[in-house]
């Protein structure tokens, strides 16, 4: 496929796919999140026909969570990103679990990290080091906090290290999914979203959700709206969609695809993709040695 000329998460979670898309292989969330897709992002830019670091003429992303989305407003700023990574290595040193409980103190206080990069520093840390990580009020979690400097120091190193590869395209953040009409009309072209790219990573059917709900009924709704107006459109689920299917879409499993460490704490394992075209790469399978 060539470049596209809109790529969207929706919802985006930490952006995995499109982090990838733009900077390739290095270019990562600076945290992990429960339900992020950075394992499978290589290959579900090869089911969409997209290879890393292709990049794209501008990025949307919808998340109602307010910390995550004030992380995705500095993904464009490596001035930002390079704040981030001095003020999390300012905490060097401290005890990990008194630090932990200091920032999510700060952050019950003063709410969620809208607006100073001090507060998204203090959110990633204090959610990455949570027993379910992306959620402090899950508790501390010391397996995931390993000494005094080590937590920190990478932390600030993967800020560094998207801050090298920052997105330098146009980026929209989104508190809610906008209709395939808003955003056609936004990008100037009302009633064609052709050479668009809608991925759409929602709660899973039977899993725990994300901060703003999304049922079954409304993703595919969304997923149909964008479909109409000549948008390729892609969803991550643990089944295929059967009311999409029904209608002639196509879905690909892609558990194998994953790239690092294998899920061992989700009853969740599978990963299938349902889309309006067909896929453009599926992951071999190896066949039994016996029959």
């Amino acid at each position: 496929m060539n470049r596209p000329r809109l790529f969207c998460e929706f919802p985006a979670g930490l952006a995995a796919v499109s982090l990838r898309l733009q900077g390739g292989a290095h270019c990562r969330p600076p945290i992990s999140r429960c339900g992020n897709k950075a394992g499978f992002s290589q290959t579900i830019l090869g089911v969409l026909g997209l290879h890393s670091g292709q990049g794209a003429g501008a990025y949307w992303w919808a998340e109602a969570d307010p910390d995550v989305a004030a992380l995705l407003r500095i993904y464009p700023d490596p001035d930002a990103l390079r704040e981030v990574a001095r003020i999390i290595r300012g905490w060097t040193g401290e005890e990990p679990r008194a630090l932990w409980e200091r920032l999510r103190a700060e952050r019950r206080a003063r709410g969620a990290a809208r607006g100073t990069v001090e507060k998204v520093a203090g959110w990633m840390v204090s959610a990455d080091w949570a027993y379910r990580q992306g959620n402090p009020d899950s508790g501390f979690n010391p397996s995931t906090a390993t000494g005094r400097s080590a937590g920190c120091d990478t932390f600030a190193d993967r800020a560094d290290r998207l801050a090298n590869s920052a997105i330098s395209a146009p980026v929209r953040v989104s508190p809610c999914i906008p209709t395939a009409a808003e955003v056609a009309a936004t990008i100037g072209t009302p009633g064609d979203l052709s050479g668009c790219i809608i991925y759409m990573d929602p709660p899973y059917a039977g899993t725990t959700g994300y901060t703003a709900d999304l049922p079954r009924a409304e993703v595919v709704a969304h997923a149909r709206d964008f479909a109409d107006l000549g948008a390729t459109v892609a969803i991550s689920e643990a089944e295929a969609i059967p009311d999409l299917v029904r209608s002639g879409w196509h879905s690909v499993e892609i558990t194998g695809g994953r790239v690092g460490a294998k899920r061992t704490f989700s009853k969740q394992q599978r990963e299938i993709i349902t889309m309006n075209k067909p896929p453009q790469y599926t992951v071999p399978t190896q066949s039994s040695l016996f029959p």
